[in-house]
């Protein structure tokens, strides 16, 4: 068992060791594979050493003892290779999430969000301010020239489809098919 500060690991963060003997005066070692600058810890003969006191440690490839090592000294390196959590979602960059995902809120203005419906439009953008619980939703809904759009239901979705808008407007040479067994409800939250 070392001397010192031992580390206990827990199984979420990976690690390895490697040992090599010293060579009578040695002070500069060449670790295996390198290592991430921070992430390393190493023992002399089984005692903890301290970084910038008793070694450095600065490119992530060469350990380089104060006090030169003598011949057969054992050099032991604990290498964090990477803290794991199990099912994280990172913070930065993209993510994808394969199923629900559910949260108690969202913070921020949603400009980001795709692939979400609204019914309407908050006026502010601002938490607690007055106008962000008054909204705006469009009056009109546009079907573009030469677009063809078929809307569908199921008994498993009452066989009804709606929208917010109160009126759609088809443009020239488009095509607005409703299925047949579906009813289609334009004007759903009774404000036009």
């Amino acid at each position: 068992m070392a001397i010192g500060r031992p580390l206990n690991l827990t199984a979420n963060v990976a690690s390895k060791n490697i040992s090599v003997l010293a060579t009578a005066g040695q002070t500069s070692f060449t670790v295996a594979g390198g290592y991430r600058i921070n992430e390393i810890a190493v023992y002399r003969n089984g005692t903890r050493l301290v970084d910038g006191r008793d070694f450095t440690a600065t490119d992530g490839s060469i350990v380089t003892l104060v006090s030169a090592a003598t011949i057969y000294d054992v050099i032991e390196y604990q290498i964090f290779d990477s803290f794991n959590i199990a099912n994280a979602v990172g913070t930065s960059g993209d993510s994808t999430i394969n199923g629900n995902l559910t949260a108690t809120s969202f913070y921020g203005d949603g400009s980001n969000l795709t692939g979400v419906s609204g019914f309407a439009t908050a006026i502010s953008s601002t938490q607690g301010d007055f106008l962000n619980q008054v909204f705006v939703t469009s009056k009109v809904l546009p079907l573009g020239a030469g677009t063809s759009v078929s809307i569908t239901s199921s008994s498993a979705d009452g066989n009804a489809a709606f929208t917010r808008a109160g009126r759609i407007d088809v443009g020239t040479g488009s095509t607005l098919h409703i299925s047949e067994g579906t009813t289609f409800i334009t004007n759903v939250l009774g404000v036009f």
